[in-house]
């Protein structure tokens, strides 16, 4: 099953599909190796569900086809569509110059490292329709996931986004639609929403997102023209609350699997780069500052991709 592009969902291997974005056509490639299908989302037991198919294939990563990538320690994602700069994938450090440190780290469980937790204090914003507001007060522990689109909160804190936001939720289409109206004035306004994280209230990292991270619109086959929605869901309880695509558009993250942690820190946005690479076999970080274009055969250990 095809997930449409035009809600920003998943968009599994296949054939170009007429009505969304091409997305990984496996057809065209020559090293594509089928695994088969598995069903998505299970980790979370959301609402929307769906076949995925999976395979394994040869790709690469950055302006030169041959470049290889070294395994490394660290991996670090970042998406930054929103801000005219190209998202960027480091594995064996990170790029000093792109985010803003702060010191705070989260744990990931030994027993499964594929989870990236992080503890939510609270959610405020401001500039909404009804001006500042509180929309989530209360710790809640959130999974960080890039494979999905959208923000799942609990029901009181997606109540409070819809008198801020003016939004409404469409259950056929499941999605919170904004009129144009609704969509004229936020824009004007240009709200903002703070989400604060740490493992506790005293020790904590603000992430800002721009009304601009979540100023979207769906296409067919969902919707015959452009649509305003906002990417936010309700969860149906405490293991579904999830940070996905349109928190991380702003957030540099940045994993050490030797350590057992990860952070979270507010993206910078330029066009220069600091590779910094980790190494706990020295006796600290080397700093290479390095260009985002490579003319090298192959990545060394801490370069961008």
């Amino acid at each position: 099953e095809d997930y449409d592009i035009g809600t920003n969902d998943l968009k599994s291997p296949g054939a170009a599909n007429p009505f969304s974005a091409i997305g990984f056509q496996f057809n065209q490639s020559t090293t594509w190796s089928m695994i088969g299908n598995r069903t998505l989302q299970e980790t979370y037991q959301l609402t929307t569900v769906g076949n995925g198919l999976y395979g394994t294939d040869v790709v690469a990563l950055g302006p030169n086809p041959s470049a290889v990538l070294s395994s490394g320690r660290q991996s670090l994602v970042a998406d930054e569509e929103n801000q005219g700069v190209h998202g960027s994938l480091i594995l064996g450090g990170y790029d000093k110059s792109r985010l803003t440190d702060n010191g705070v780290t989260f744990g990931i469980p030994n027993n499964d490292p594929s989870v990236l937790s992080a503890q939510v204090q609270s959610i405020t914003a401001s500039n909404t329709l009804i001006g500042d507001a509180i929309l989530l007060s209360g710790n809640i522990t959130a999974t960080v996931d890039s494979d999905l689109p959208y923000i799942y909160l609990p029901n009181s804190a997606c109540k409070k986004f819809e008198t801020a936001f003016g939004l409404s939720w469409d259950a056929s289409r499941e999605l919170y639609l904004l009129n144009d109206t609704v969509h004229g004035k936020l824009r004007e306004s240009n709200p903002s929403i703070s989400i604060s994280l740490g493992q506790s209230a005293s020790k904590t990292v603000n992430v800002s997102l721009p009304y601009q991270a979540f100023d979207l619109q769906v296409t067919q086959p969902i919707a015959e023209n452009g649509t305003n929605y906002f990417p936010l869901r309700c969860s149906s309880n405490a293991s579904q609350y999830v940070l996905g695509r349109a928190f991380l558009q702003e957030t540099y993250l940045l994993v050490d699997y030797e350590k057992s942690n990860f952070s979270l820190s507010q993206a910078q946005f330029n066009d220069r780069s600091d590779i910094v690479t980790i190494d706990h076999s020295s006796s600290g970080p080397v700093s290479n500052t390095t260009s985002t274009a490579s003319s090298g055969a192959s990545l060394s250990r801490g370069a961008i991709a």
